[in-house]
């Protein structure tokens, strides 16, 4: 496939903007769903807005992404990117949002937020919320440490290579 759409399975976010983010594709490797976008509407406890929140500005200060919102779990990419970010991804629970954007940024892929419509009612647990920070932490250590990242990401596809200036 040309297009890869991913959106989180427990039904919380209408799925009635796919159209808009494929359209959207055409001018973007990346599209994102957030919740801060102005024809966004969000409902959730508020607690969880505030984490939510924080969690975002520790993301873009951390990893530089720039963002208003890297967990929303609607997500549209182009499948030559995705593929070959997934091939570097380590994380595989909550922060998982904040490597792919993060390698999407490393690699100065095109991304667009797009607005979504989500009703959350379930707060985190605090365990969860220490995984994300933990998960964070590493992806800072891969990327700004190490530079784990920067070798690992598109070893066999040149064009990647030239976008890293490795």
């Amino acid at each position: 496939a040309e297009y890869i759409i991913i959106l989180d399975a427990d039904r919380d976010i209408d799925a009635g903007n796919i159209k808009k983010y494929i359209e959207a594709l055409k001018k973007y490797d990346v599209v994102i769903g957030s919740k801060r976008h102005p024809h966004s509407t969000y409902q959730a406890p508020l607690l969880r807005k505030m984490l939510s929140l924080g969690f975002n500005a520790l993301v873009n200060i951390l990893l530089g992404v720039r963002v208003s919102d890297t967990q929303t779990g609607f997500k549209a990419f182009k499948a030559k990117h995705l593929k070959m970010i997934m091939k570097a991804i380590v994380v595989k629970r909550y922060s998982w949002d904040a490597e792919v954007l993060a390698l999407a940024n490393l690699l100065k892929l095109k991304i667009a937020e797009a607005p979504v419509h989500i009703r959350q009612e379930r707060l985190f647990k605090m365990r969860d919320v220490l995984r994300m920070l933990l998960e964070l932490l590493g992806i800072v250590y891969r990327l700004r440490m190490i530079r784990w990242y920067q070798r690992n990401i598109g070893k066999e596809d040149p064009q990647y290579k030239l976008l890293l200036k490795i």
